[in-house]
């Protein structure tokens, strides 16, 4: 006899059960839950409590909960997971309310949300997953909503219903598919949010009800004139508000703005509309366009306008007679043609570059008719460049009519990019006519340089010279600056065609950087001179910054260059470490393509991904180089790289790079002359009075070149060992790491107060230092700063042996360093050098062969608590004996 299969007998006896009621239903849905947990797939079962119904049975994976062509309102919902053994998570959901709005929390497995016995109306919803569930499964659900029918399929947390509108929500259905799987229909619109509400007053007819997005607001065919308007924006999940005025018949335009349903235009005064200008503010403006247009008198319909741009008429007595108003994703097409959106006679002024200088000509139209009719008339104009609807800077000029000669007038707007520009025309100090528009102040060609750290700004600030004139055209660059360690540069000093990023205020670029606001002026620059080319220059740790402002700002391939600039031995400690494995060419290979997946995805979509933020994947600034031919990538010594292949992969990037030698570059800028060395001195704040004192007393100077001051536990003890070690011909100075000024520091500066240092300012490069004082000495901890120094210069170096700082691996290079000193740990130093150590303050001093072949003594022990130095010369049999 064939036996039959566990499973079949198991059903017939539940079912034989379940008929002669030995088993209640619940068991056996516990069964069936049991047995769908045992498959290994996860299920969703759902129900809903409906108008006059209440609730209904569950239903389970994509069937429908509720009602259609019933007209029923879902009151409330519960949803809840049957899943596979083991796994952890379940669901959560929330739901907008009629009257409520959004659930403040969210409930989850099987809880009610929604209200009963309320008579309240589900307008919208949103289910997530939790746990491993939600990185095993997708959750997709779509609503039947009142008016719409289906929507299309939300899915993770996302809207799906209708905000704002009244509309109930009728049914719904839920899914649960595989992690990335296709969705189960279209996901284009799960979620109609009207967003703009606008209601007008109409001759004879008075006020009409509220219409929304693009829908028409008056009359067409009945010559009525608009004589108000109210608009309010109905986005609750966004800040902001909208903003309007209207040019009033006899009256003008108003003089303040009206917002958030208020009332523009009149009542009961028989004053025609003419004209309107609409706009946004906060998040709302930041997100959207606002569009709108008019059917005017004698036009009909006119060109879309937007964000506080005119529409309608002026000076032509014509009434407005209908309005469409819509909200538009910010940077996305107008509704419609947005040519001759605004007619007005007489006033009218034309604006041209001249050439490619940040003047402008400015020629109001319609002169001498003005100036005959009107013997008092002004024009006035504003330029402003705004940042998030902000004006951040402005310029303004007024001239009489009378004043202004036929070709019209001049106007220096200060800087590059996008400006909104509004004239106003005054008879007799009174405003009778404004104008709005949007104006590019170009260049063929721009210099970006938003920079971080020290050493590349002084790798750019050493090269504007160069690269302030177009190769191809001759023409001046205009270089556009913003510095992350604000303090380096005088900002009343800038040379001749270099400019601070518009879009921070003169006092924020004299105290901070901002990337979001530099990548936002890129992308405003581009908009207004989509055919210029782009030069960026930008430290090479802060490669993602290349997806931020070229790529997310989709600029062609053909009309940018990079230029990384080195972060000094930053550079060498990440390169190394990044190619330092087994086979540095896949590693190089697999940076590559993350890096174009990224740049792909970044044209693809207008933004950078997640994962590219700032400072991330600074490993790919070599990678850099082979996605983008051309670039130049600029360090201060080649022969640091190393790779894990015995430097084979190293000697690669070795003849990729540019060597950029500051030496080299400070020597050059010497030669263009007098006037260009004084010009950078006055923008890179030098000063060449630091060492007065020591010119005074006719002594040399001693620079101490510090660290980060939290990593200086021992300065006290390597500074008298310096002023023991060169005593009293020299003064001594004390130059801090920028990231750590010493004014931000009082410990510090008492510190060197009791020692008789003299403090210089952080924020120059020490580099300039010596470069424009050759004559001085300079001791301290490690740094990138003794590559620039001459043997003469280099002394002493703190807390590092003469063989590390002398091994072929180091960074950088001290082979003209005097002397290189260390402290000395009983516990692990040598027991001859151990045995020299009188007390626990005592450090090593171990000298250059120079200095051993002149002096006859090969190491030193400086004794802090006692400020002593002994010299000793080493001895095959007693290991070192005193010399002095």
């Amino acid at each position: 006899m064939k036996k039959k299969p566990i499973k079949q007998i198991l059903a017939f006896v539940l079912a034989a059960a379940m008929l002669f009621g030995a088993v209640p239903a619940s068991a056996a849905d516990a069964s069936e839950k049991d047995a769908q947990r045992r498959t290994g797939k996860a299920h969703v079962s759902y129900r809903t409590h409906v108008q006059t119904y209440g609730w209904q049975e569950n239903v389970t994976d994509g069937k429908t909960s509720g009602t259609i062509g019933q007209s029923k309102r879902l009151e409330a919902i519960e949803i809840q997971l049957d899943k596979p053994e083991g796994i952890s998570g379940g669901v959560e959901y929330r739901t907008h309310i009629q009257g409520f709005g959004w659930e403040g929390e969210w409930k989850k497995d099987g809880s009610s949300s929604g209200t009963s016995n309320q008579s309240k109306r589900l307008e919208a919803i949103q289910i997530r997953l939790t746990g491993e569930m939600s990185r095993q499964y997708d959750i997709y659900y779509r609503v039947h909503a009142q008016t719409y029918g289906w929507l299309d399929w939300a899915k993770n947390g996302e809207k799906a219903g209708t905000s704002g509108q009244s509309k109930r929500l009728e049914a719904i259905q839920i899914v649960l598919t595989e992690k990335g799987a296709e969705a189960p229909g279209s996901t284009n619109e799960p979620y109609k949010a009207m967003k703009i509400q606008y209601a007008t007053h109409i001759q004879d007819h008075g006020w009409q009800n509220y219409v929304s997005d693009g829908a028409v607001s008056g009359t067409i065919g009945e010559s009525r004139r608009l004589e108000g308007i109210r608009i309010q924006l109905n986005q609750s999940e966004i800040s902001g508000s909208v903003e309007y005025r209207t040019h009033i018949q006899t009256y003008g335009w108003e003089d303040g703005w009206k917002r958030n349903g208020e009332m523009s235009g009149t009542q009961g005064e028989h004053k025609r509309l003419e004209a309107i200008e609409i706009r946004l503010t906060g998040e709302a403006a930041e997100q959207y366009d606002i569009y709108y247009r008019v059917h005017a008198q004698t036009y009909g319909w006119l060109g879309w306008a937007k964000n506080g741009e005119s529409a309608g008429t002026s000076r032509l007595s014509r009434r407005l007679e209908a309005i469409e108003i819509q909200l538009v994703k910010k940077g996305e097409a107008a509704p419609g043609s947005t040519d001759n959106a605004y007619i007005s006679s007489e006033w009218n002024t034309t604006l041209t570059q001249q050439g490619e200088t940040t003047l402008v000509s400015i020629k109001p139209g319609g002169a001498e008719e003005i100036i005959q009719n009107n013997a008092d008339t002004t024009v006035k104009v504003t330029a402003a460049i705004k940042y998030k609807s902000k004006v951040i800077r402005q310029q303004q000029k007024e001239m009489r009519f009378s004043d202004i000669p036929a070709e019209g007038f001049d106007m220096d707007f200060g800087t590059y990019g996008k400006f909104y520009v509004t004239i106003e025309y005054k008879i007799a100090g009174t405003t009778v006519e404004t104008q709005q528009q949007v104006f590019g102040v170009t260049a063929s060609e721009y210099n970006l340089a938003p920079l971080s750290a020290t050493f590349p700004v002084l790798y750019f600030s050493l090269s504007l010279w160069d690269i302030n004139v177009s190769q191809e055209t001759g023409k001046q660059i205009p270089t556009i600056v913003m510095l992350s360690r604000a303090s380096a540069y005088d900002w009343d000093q800038l040379p001749e065609g270099v400019y601070g990023v518009p879009y921070l205020s003169d006092e924020d670029l004299r105290t901070k950087s901002d990337h979001i606001v530099y990548a936002q002026y890129i992308k405003d620059l581009y908009e207004v001179s989509p055919d210029s080319k782009f030069h960026l220059f930008i430290n090479d740790i802060d490669c993602s910054f290349i997806h931020w402002g070229i790529y997310a700002n989709r600029i062609p391939q053909d009309q940018y260059t990079i230029t990384m600039l080195s972060d000094g031995s930053a550079t060498f400690s990440i390169m190394n470490e990044t190619y330092g494995v087994e086979n540095p060419e896949a590693k190089h290979q697999e940076l590559i393509k993350l890096w174009n997946d990224a740049k792909e995805e970044a044209y693809r979509t207008g933004t950078f991904g997640e994962d590219w933020g700032w400072h991330a994947h600074w490993e790919c600034m070599y990678a850099v180089l082979s996605c983008e031919p051309g670039t130049q990538w600029w360090v201060s010594r080649d022969n640091l790289f190393t790779s894990g292949d015995d430097n084979a992969f190293a000697e690669k990037i070795k003849s990729d790079v540019t060597v950029k030698n500051i030496n080299t570059m400070l020597q050059d800028l010497t030669a263009k002359g007098e006037e260009t060395v004084n010009e950078f001195k006055a923008l890179y704040n030098f000063n060449d009075e630091y060492f007065a004192d020591a010119e005074e007393q006719n002594k040399k100077v001693m620079l101490l070149l510090g660290t980060y001051v939290y990593n200086e536990k021992s300065f006290e003890d390597y500074a008298g060992m310096t002023k023991m070690y060169y005593g009293e011909d020299y003064l001594y100075y004390y130059k801090g790491h920028p990231n750590t000024p010493t004014g931000l520091y009082p410990e510090k500066q008492e510190e060197l107060n009791r020692l008789g240092i003299t403090d210089v300012d952080s924020s120059v490069a020490a580099e300039l230092i010596l470069f424009f004082n050759p004559e001085i000495r300079m001791s301290g901890y490690g740094s990138s700063t003794f590559n620039s120094a001459s043997e003469e210069m280099a002394c002493g170096l703190f807390e590092m042996r003469k063989s590390d700082a002398l091994s072929p691996e180091s960074s950088v290079d001290y082979s003209g360093i005097d002397w290189f000193a260390s402290y000395i740990d009983k516990a692990t130093a040598s027991s001859e050098i151990a045995s020299l150590a009188q007390n626990d303050r005592c450090y090593l001093m171990e000298f250059s062969d120079a200095i051993i072949a002149e002096k006859g003594y090969d190491i030193a022990v400086y004794d802090a608590e006692n400020n002593t130095i002994s010299y000793y010369r080493g001895n095959e049999e007693s290991g070192y004996e005193l010399v002095s």
